[in-house]
């Protein structure tokens, strides 16, 4: 594409220069240039007088005498302070190169090196004449400053054309009018005397001609250190030298083409540009050639370019357009012209220099004057800082160049993703919807989704959403985290149905993208796309959303079990409780199979083959609990009997310490429970529908697992069914005597209610009075006289209830026959006569020990004693002294005891002390009074025991006195 159909961009504003002083305001008006250079921080400039001038940012001037004649090239090093001078001393010896050094501040530099560039075995070539202004067609002239006289223009010629030094400084080459170039190896501070060499132009044959280029780059092949590149430029051709510290090698260079001098330049990049009348050539070494045209529309010999340089990234370059030089300032990344049509046309540009960020213009004000005499006038071009620009292309519309702009300015993401938000709005007011979505799509990750969204909701643009929403879903966070949330997948998915893209939809389940499966399984569902969503469900093993499909939209009940068995144990047992009660109501068999395979032993189906059954921690076989799924067989009675069944004579559900009761409870229930109704399949035929049977399995479930189902409630649901087998059972399991009584009290089972008492009356007695009473009123209607008779023998043998009170709850009845308790009475009367009979023979024996000791106590007291031992209780011997107690019992004095009493006696006398001092503490210990008189068959004693023992009084006699 031409330059000239690039578009305008005033990036630089322009101003012309002011010097501070009024002779650094002499020095740069009237200098008169011959050569010019920049870098590290000034401006430097030569005359015909050897006068070097150097220019500081505030532009204050510092100038030396360089050289008695003229000063032809200078050259700032970038690198250090140090300047390179060419120029001629008048002293015979040609041009000299002069090394300056600029460590001083604020002085004079001072010389630091003089390299001869020829001699007699190299004299200088034909000189030519210095190119000191762009326009050609002026020949000015030049004054001396002390005599005015006038100097042509033309008179200042040189041999050398270039120099240039390496970044290193370890390389200096000087070019020369012959087309040769003196290469100059040392550092151009430090070392001894530099050592020269020529390198001639090789591969041409025609005419030599002069250099007009040379430039050091470092070599991009070979990557070592004190290895160069130096582009050599002719005008009509170039060459390629590879420099290092071995040697030189020139490399053929057919496809590049010459230029004159001023008209070539290396960019930041390492490429070489070469400006031909209208074309503009680019070199990045012989490997990269691009040409691109530059110049007006309709390029002519008064617009030919005459110069051009680098700066930053922008290329400046000079053509003459009639009686002014254009300076124009192109960007070849955003491919637009910095400065405008209008702007920098100036009479005759004598140098473009560039330093501290700027680009420096010196021209001749008035060249056309009739004294042609040097007017010469300094232009700074400022480039504007990036915001401006960026406002500038905004108003232009040009949003392509401020992303360039952006990019190249290393802008943030924010700051970028503003820019491509403006474009995209751009382009959507303007209807380009397409290339909005674009700018759009880059502004993923910074920009809220939303925002897009809303813009393009109208069915009218499904497809460009569709689009941002595809490249949203690839995005993810700096944690990795997807940008995307379930609301986007969920229209992303939407937008496919809408448009009925089965193909899209395939790619976009095939495809590993991180999404929320379950808001896409979803989307899926309510588009009627069953066989999408399963295979995302079945992707990421969302098993709910996978059975739900099957069962609720496909009603495909086989593909849903199958799909469980094939579940690891959790999945399979979570996915059993949500689905299993559906699963039962629709393929009741199969169903419950898969229920009684997970609580007695799970074994995961792989490609229709079990594998082995796994376990949990401590090898544990993994077993579900039944009671989890009890519900899911509400309405399939009989299979749950069968489920029970399977689950109770697991073995190792027996041995379980923490199963409960429910599955022992339900099963009971349903062996209870008359009509379990019939199943509608034909696989009914193997479940049990004999009632009878069931009750006696209940009656079995009941007695051989005692400890495993709940024993209340299970009273409560044979009561409920009647079942007297189970009642009578649980009633005697729960020792619930009374209640067998009332059992059989209730259906008048007189047989069964003396066998009751029979068996369980030694646990409680009063049973047999309760009976009594029981057959009491029956009397009024039934003849039990026989009944009452043997109740009324085994309350006289137990001696359960006074007569008395026997003949009053007889005589309850008007019914009741004297002879029923005839029998009766006169045995409870023969016992007391025989037990009174007893009594008074015991009262006097008694009496008369009691009479026989208080005459031996009276003796005791009143008469003397005669003790005629003869022998010691202890040892059998007499030995005095002797010692007689009131016992009648003598001890030889050393066989006492230390207590002094008598040894024979004294155990016995001990007990009635302990007697006596345990009825001393029992006088307030009344719970041991009512605790006898609880189980006692005759209160009457215990009572009059206490009062025997003295005990309600307080009173006790004292012992008698035991002394000697």
């Amino acid at each position: 594409m031409s330059l000239s159909y690039w578009r305008n961009l005033a990036f630089f504003d322009i101003k012309e220069v002011r010097e501070n002083t009024v002779a650094s305001r002499y020095a740069l008006q009237d200098a008169q240039v011959l050569c010019w250079a920049s870098g590290r921080g000034q401006l430097v400039f030569g005359d015909h007088e050897g006068v070097v001038k150097m220019y500081d940012r505030s532009f204050n001037c510092t100038q030396f005498k360089a050289y008695n004649g003229i000063v032809s090239h200078v050259y700032q090093v970038k690198q250090m302070k140090c300047l390179l001078t060419v120029g001629d001393d008048n002293d015979n010896e040609s041009f000299k190169l002069k090394i300056w050094s600029l460590d001083h501040e604020n002085e004079q530099p001072s010389l630091h090196r003089v390299v001869r560039l020829f001699n007699e075995g190299y004299p200088p070539p034909a000189p030519q004449r210095l190119p000191l202004n762009c326009n050609t067609s002026l020949d000015l002239d030049y004054r001396t400053r002390d005599s005015q006289d006038k100097v042509p223009q033309s008179s200042f010629t040189s041999p050398v054309t270039y120099i240039d030094v390496s970044e290193d400084l370890q390389y200096t080459v000087v070019g020369l009018t012959n087309g040769q170039i003196i290469l100059i190896r040392g550092h151009l501070l430090r070392g001894g005397a530099p050592k020269q060499s020529i390198l001639r132009r090789q591969y041409h044959t025609g005419k030599p001609t002069p250099i007009t280029y040379l430039a050091f780059r470092r070599d991009r092949e070979t990557k070592k250190e004190g290895c160069f590149v130096l582009y050599a430029v002719y005008n009509d051709g170039a060459n390629l030298w590879r420099v290092n510290p071995k040697g030189e090698m020139c490399e053929p260079a057919t496809e590049m083409c010459g230029c004159e001098h001023g008209r070539a330049c290396v960019s930041d990049d390492g490429r070489l540009l070469l400006a031909e009348r209208d074309t503009l050539n680019f070199f990045g070494g012989p490997e990269m050639k691009d040409t691109e045209k530059a110049g007006s529309k309709t390029p002519t010999p008064s617009s030919v370019t005459k110069r051009i340089g680098w700066f930053k990234n922008y290329m400046w370059a000079i053509a003459t357009n009639g009686d002014k030089d254009q300076l124009t300032i192109y960007d070849f990344t955003n491919k637009l012209k910095a400065t405008t049509f209008n702007q920098c046309k100036y009479p005759n540009v004598i140098c473009v220099l560039c330093e501290w960020s700027c680009i420096y213009v010196l021209y001749q004000e008035n060249p056309q004057q009739s004294n042609n005499l040097v007017d010469q006038r300094l232009v700074q071009l400022e480039e504007k800082d990036t915001q401006t620009k960026l406002e500038l292309i905004f108003k232009k519309d040009m949003y392509p160049v401020a992303i360039e702009l952006a990019k190249s300015q290393q802008f943030d993401e924010a700051a970028t993703t503003e820019i491509y938000k403006k474009y995209g709005d751009s382009l959507y007011q303007k209807t380009e919807y397409s290339g909005a979505v674009d700018q759009y799509i880059k502004t993923i990750g910074n920009l809220e989704p939303s925002y897009v969204i809303r813009k393009f909701l109208d069915a009218q643009q499904i497809l460009n959403l569709t689009r941002y929403l595809e490249e949203l879903h690839t995005r993810r966070y700096a944690g990795k985290k997807p940008l995307a949330n379930e609301d986007h997948t969920t229209l992303l998915l939407n937008c496919y149905t809408k448009l009925k893209d089965k193909k899209k939809l395939d790619e976009f389940i095939a495809e590993d993208r991180e999404y929320n499966p379950e808001t896409a399984i979803k989307v899926l569902r309510q588009a009627a796309y069953y066989d999408h969503a399963l295979h995302l469900a079945n992707k990421f093993k969302v098993h709910g959303s996978y059975l739900s499909i099957q069962i609720e939209d496909k009603k495909d009940y086989d593909a849903a079990l199958n799909y469980i068995h094939s579940l690891d144990f959790e999945s399979a047992q979570e996915q059993l409780k949500e689905y299993g009660k559906v699963l039962v109501s629709k393929n009741p068999a199969q169903a419950a199979n898969l229920l009684m395979e997970i609580c007695t032993g799970w074994k995961r189906q792989t490609h229709g083959l079990p594998v082995e059954p796994g376990t949990v921690g401590g090898g544990e076989s993994m077993k579900a609990s039944p009671d989890q799924f009890l519900p899911c067989f509400v309405d399939r009675p009989r299979y749950l009997m069968k489920f029970l069944e399977i689950v109770k004579n697991d073995l190792s559900y027996q041995s379980d310490q923490r199963k409960s009761t429910m599955v022992y409870d339900t099963l009971l229930e349903l062996y209870l429970t008359k009509s379990l109704g019939r199943e509608p399949t034909s696989s009914d035929d193997d479940i049990d529908d004999d009632y009878e049977e069931r009750k006696e399995k209940a009656l079995a479930l009941l007695r051989d697992n005692k400890d495993k189902y709940n024993r209340e409630h299970a009273l409560v649901l044979v009561q409920t069914h009647s079942f007297r087998e189970g009642i009578l059972f649980l009633y005697e399991s729960l020792k619930l005597y009374q209640d067998i009584l009332q059992y059989y009290m209730e259906i008048n089972d007189k047989d069964e209610v003396i066998r009751t008492c029979e068996s369980f009356g030694k646990h409680d007695p009063n049973m047999w009075v309760q009976v009594l009473l029981y057959f009491v009123g029956l009397t009024e209607t039934e003849d039990v006289s026989l009944e009452i008779q043997k109740v009324l023998k085994h309350i006289d043998d137990e001696n359960l209830l006074p007569p008395l009170v026997v003949i009053d709850i007889l005589a309850k009845s008007k019914q009741t026959q004297l002879d029923t308790i005839k029998s009766y009475v006169i045995k409870r009367l023969e016992k007391d006569m025989e037990a009174i009979e007893q009594d008074q023979a015991e009262i006097r024996e008694l009496q008369g020990l009691t009479h026989k000791y208080r005459e031996e106590i009276k003796s005791q007291q009143s008469q003397a004693q005669i003790i005629s031992n003869t022998a010691c209780k202890s040892c059998g011997k007499f030995e005095l002294p002797v010692v007689h107690f009131m016992c009648k019992h003598s001890y030889c004095q050393g066989c006492l005891a230390e207590n002094d009493k008598c040894s024979h006696c004294s155990q016995g006398f001990s007990r009635i002390l302990d007697v006596n001092k345990q009825l001393e503490e029992s006088v307030e210990n009344h719970e041991v009074f009512f605790r006898r008189l609880q189980p006692g068959k005759d209160g009457f004693s215990v009572v009059a025991e206490y009062f025997g023992r003295s005990i309600f009084n307080g009173e006790y006699p004292p012992p008698p006195e035991h002394g000697r």
